[in-house]
Parts: structure tokens; sequence; C-alpha cells
């Protein structure tokens, strides 16, 4: 279960706002707050109906018994060599039936999607993101490239530490000429508390998830997040 606590923290912020999982909030925040990690916080984070079938599927296809292990919760919030190790054919099986996207998508969007596996699209939560919760029938469009913005892992670099918050300097997801990309750096406000949330100083790299901490990162793993986050977008961008 070593990976239980890192999953609850990019899980709680869109759990709080009621995006997804269960109405469990005030105990997630509870068990990050303690940092604790059990078989109560498991429970908890197997609700979450698209999160467990893609951490299983990934510790499967590397045959890690534990789909809470630590590198495959890295692997699908941030991304590492387990991602390589999954090609196209049992991408489009899970896909199919494990997240049972046939009854959800209407066939042109299927096909659509499913043109895109032999190119280069992994399971990694930027691709979820940007290429299936598209084809559910969300265009482009500046709000919804923000809330894309704000449902993809972003990392920042910490500019200033305040309390509750921190100052972060990052590459938003932007809309240019209709294709999405990432904008020059700006800087942005994110939720950081006390309990629950990284020890960071000024000039570490931090992931965030719908505005609030999640992890301090290393260069190799902010490297890792933005090469898998850049391929979902090139995917996202493609006319098939």
């Amino acid at each position: 279960m070593e990976g239980l606590i890192t999953c609850a923290r990019y899980a709680y912020s869109p759990n709080q706002l009621g995006y997804c999982g269960p109405d469990k909030n005030e105990n997630l925040q509870g068990y990050l707050s303690a940092n604790i990690q059990d078989a109560g916080l498991k429970e908890i984070l197997v609700d979450f109906q698209t999160l467990k079938p893609y951490l299983t599927f990934i510790s499967r296809a590397n045959r890690i018994p534990d789909a809470f292990d630590q590198r495959v919760v890295e692997a699908y919030w941030i991304g590492n060599s387990l991602l390589k190790n999954i090609s196209p054919n049992d991408f489009y099986r899970y896909l199919n039936d494990g997240l049972n996207l046939p009854k959800k998508l209407n066939r042109k969007s299927l096909g659509y999607l499913y043109d895109k596996l032999p190119l280069g699209a992994r399971p990694h939560h930027s691709f979820h993101v940007l290429n299936i919760f598209r084809r559910t029938g969300h265009v482009f469009i500046e709000h919804t490239v923000e809330t894309m913005d704000n449902c993809c892992i972003n990392w920042g670099k910490v500019i200033k530490i305040m309390p509750e918050k921190l100052l972060i300097q990052y590459h938003p997801l932007v809309l240019e000429q209709g294709k999405l990309t990432k904008g020059d750096f700006c800087q942005k406000e994110i939720s950081y508390l006390s309990d629950g949330s990284p020890k960071l100083n000024e000039g570490n790299l931090v992931t965030f998830h719908w505005n609030a901490a999640c992890e301090k990162i290393d260069p190799i793993q902010a490297r890792n997040l933005d090469f898998y986050t850049r391929q979902a977008i090139d995917l996202a961008n493609l006319t098939i």
C-alpha cells in the first residue's frame, strides 16, 4: 500500500469539488493530515471509478501485484517507464472492456480515439483528460480548456509560500488557432495546507491538481510529466 497516500493527494481536490469519487472527502482529509495509509484509505480510493481501473491495468501489464504500488501511482499521475510496457492492443482491450467505452461513446468518437492508440497513446491521466474527456462532447473553447488545464496534473516552481497558498510559475494549457498547446510561463496561486501537503521551500518543483498542491517532485519527474502531457496534447490535436 506504499502509494496510497500519494494517490490520495492527487485525488483529494477533485473529490472535494464533487467531480469524482465517493462522498468521503472528510475521511480523505483525515488520512492526509495524519499521513496514514491503511485498508480504509484503500477502500475509499477503490471507489474512484476511473482511477482504480487504470492503476490495475498498469500494474498487471508490468506484473506488479499491488495496484497502489508507488511506481504504478507515479506512472498514472506523472508518467514513468512502466507506461512503455503497454502495447496499443492491450490499451485497446482495456479501453474497450475495462472502461467499457463502447457504451459511453458513439461509433465515430470511438473510432477516432482508437486510431490514436498506435500513435503513442499511453494510459496516463493527461491522455484520459485531453482525449477521452473531449470525445464525450466537450469542444475546444476557452472555458473547457481551463477545465482541462485544471484537471490535468500540472507542475510548477514555487515562487512564494504564503499561509495556505503557494505562488507558482508554470506553463498553462491554452488554445492557439484552434489547437491546444502549452502557453508561456505565468504565475498562479494554488492551495497549500500545512496538514496533508508536502513540505516545500521556495524553488522546489511541485505538482498540482484542481489548484491544490499534490507533491514535491524532482527534475526527472517534471520532465516525464511534461513529456506525457505534451504527447497527450499532440494526440488531442490530431484530425484523423
